[in-house]
């Protein structure tokens, strides 16, 4: 929403908030004066969540590095890769790299397909880029 657009809910939320307050006990201008002013408070309010930029949602805090949680994941061959592959995200956010994107469905379907030797090479390769971050 542009400032002036945004300027102009706000104004109304507060006028017709302040309308209304003063309105009293007169509930025929209290009650559609109080509407507009939740209305426009909505809108700002649908603009602010659209503009935050909420974090990825990525593996618990509690999960990262469990050891059960990595030995089950390897032991389980190509389905345990993502697990693997969220981990190594994770830990690389928790360094000095906190903008890592997420893996796409066509870098999953990519390390599902690698081999065996190859998805080991990749796991090294990241583990050895975040050691040298940190």
């Amino acid at each position: 929403m542009k400032g002036l657009a945004w300027g102009f809910f706000a104004v109304l939320a507060v006028l017709f908030s302040s309308i209304a307050i003063l309105a009293n006990s007169d509930l025929s201008v209290a009650i559609p004066c109080a509407a507009i002013a939740v209305v426009a408070a909505a809108f700002l309010l649908i603009d602010i969540v659209e503009r935050t930029r909420w974090p990825a949602l990525g593996v618990p805090p509690t999960s990262v590095g469990d050891p059960g949680g990595v030995r089950s994941a390897i032991r389980v061959g190509t389905r345990g890769r993502f697990a693997l592959a969220l981990l190594l995200d994770s830990l690389d956010r928790r360094t000095e790299n906190p903008n890592v994107h997420r893996l796409s469905q066509e870098e999953i379907r990519r390390l599902e397909a690698l081999s065996p030797d190859e998805f080991r090479e990749y796991l090294a390769d990241r583990i050895r880029e975040i050691e040298q971050r940190t």
